[in-house]
């Protein structure tokens, strides 16, 4: 591997494993610029958590933030960087070394922008589940106007212009409510926009959103 390539995995894989990278994913932070989008995941995969024995393959798990929520399961942690535990270790082309038909659950969030053959990941999705799983839905996250604020929150601190301009002045001004109480704006999103943090796929009124999270299962037995 090329030594600046190196640096760049051992990085990554310190922040993807660091106590602080794992609490803010199970436990977001109001103050959090990432809350409003990270809470909102979190409370959706709480409808799939459960203390069943199933095997769960990790499938891009970086430091597996949320293990905890499937207290009993063989759980097989796989990623393209290689993190401390790792049980598979993914080539670029996403081809996960296993059989078919061998996971109860393939758990995946926050990966699929980021690997370079995505429709092999995909691919590799419904190969490695126990035959018989189908999509079965699908739900938004964070949409509409809790959509905007995160997206207000991301962008606020990185926009540059000088303070002498009108434009510089006022963005100066508005970073001021940030200055005084970093979570004011995810508190509104909570309280006047709760209800566009799980949307389902198919309702009006919702394409603006940040995440897509599918669900995939087995067809009850007629």
């Amino acid at each position: 591997m090329d030594r600046s390539l190196e640096v760049k995995s051992n990085r990554l894989s310190k922040t993807l494993e660091g106590d602080d990278y794992l609490r803010e994913r199970l436990y977001p932070r109001a103050s959090s610029y990432l809350y409003l989008h990270l809470v909102d995941l979190r409370e959706a995969l709480d409808f799939y958590r459960t203390s069943e024995k199933i095997s769960i393959l990790d499938y891009g798990c970086g430091g597996s933030p949320y293990r905890d929520l499937f207290p009993n399961s063989e759980y097989i942690r796989a990623d393209f960087t290689p993190c401390e535990g790792l049980d598979l270790l993914l080539p670029a082309d996403s081809s996960i070394p296993v059989s078919d038909n061998t996971f109860d659950m393939v758990l995946s969030t926050q990966v699929l922008e980021h690997v370079p053959e995505s429709v092999n990941y995909v691919a590799e999705c419904f190969r490695v589940l126990k035959a018989g799983f189908r999509i079965r839905g699908a739900k938004k996250l964070t949409c509409g106007p809790r959509a905007l604020c995160f997206i207000i929150n991301q962008w606020m601190w990185r926009l540059r212009a000088p303070k002498s301009s009108l434009f510089g002045f006022a963005v100066w001004g508005i970073r001021g409510l940030w200055r005084f109480d970093r979570t004011w704006l995810n508190r509104c999103a909570d309280k006047y926009f709760k209800k566009y943090g799980i949307v389902d796929a198919e309702a009006p009124d919702s394409n603006a959103y940040i995440a897509l999270l599918m669900h995939a299962e087995r067809p009850a037995l007629e």
